[in-house]
């Protein structure tokens, strides 16, 4: 008896996506590249940061996407800074394009830790820079913010002390010499009425500068 059953649709012959894989169009655009010119590396980073910025207020940022575009600024940044600072100019293009030391300084630290942006796809800014140590995890209780918390609570002219500190330190262009006599003047500002912070103030030290401190003796250790 002939079989009168309707044919199934033949399988499509095209390859499933791998589960979990992220699509190739989550990441577009340019990598940055070492043969560019300032100029152009200039306008990449802009832009970069810019959509990084938005992808972070529109929670793109939970499919990697400002993460990616994060490192590739963090490669483009150290093109320009080792084309620029042998010639003393990096500190001025930074000033010149409004760029805030410790977003170069993050963006920088990100690629080189990372190494690879196929290291923090699919992770979130905070979650790529907290691993690769790029900022402690912000419920950590010796992270920068809760210790300018407690600070504040103690003294304000503390807290502005290490707040200016911060905020002026390009670390990565700091020699180690230099991160220690900073960080020593922090040190002895806060030993003087709470030498209980610092603990904290140096496991902060650690993590942005990734290097030893030297370690004035604490009163009554």
């Amino acid at each position: 008896m002939k079989d009168t059953r309707p044919s199934r649709p033949a399988a499509s012959k095209e390859p499933r996506p791998t589960k979990g894989a992220p699509k190739q169009e989550d990441f577009p655009g340019e990598k940055p590249r070492k043969d560019w010119s300032v100029e152009k590396l200039t306008e990449y980073i802009l832009d970069g940061l810019e959509q990084a910025r938005q992808e972070r207020e529109s929670l793109v940022q939970l499919g990697g996407g400002a993460a990616v575009r994060t490192f590739r600024v963090g490669r483009a940044l150290t093109y320009v800074r080792d084309g620029l600072k042998p010639k003393k100019q990096w500190k001025a293009w930074q000033e010149e394009h409004k760029l805030a030391a410790g977003t170069v300084s993050e963006a920088i630290r990100l690629f080189e830790r990372a190494k690879s942006e196929d290291k923090i796809k699919g992770l979130s800014i905070t979650d790529a820079k907290v691993r690769y140590r790029v900022i402690a995890k912000p419920s950590d209780p010796k992270a920068p913010a809760s210790i300018l918390k407690r600070l504040k609570r103690h003294g304000k002219g503390l807290a502005e002390a290490l707040t200016e500190a911060a905020a002026v330190a390009d670390w990565g262009d700091l020699d180690i010499s230099e991160v220690c006599d900073m960080m020593l003047m922090v040190e002895k500002a806060i030993e003087a009425t709470h030498p209980d912070l610092l603990i904290a103030v140096r496991s902060t030290a650690r993590i942005v500068t990734d290097r030893p401190v030297s370690r004035a003796p604490v009163a009554g250790q």
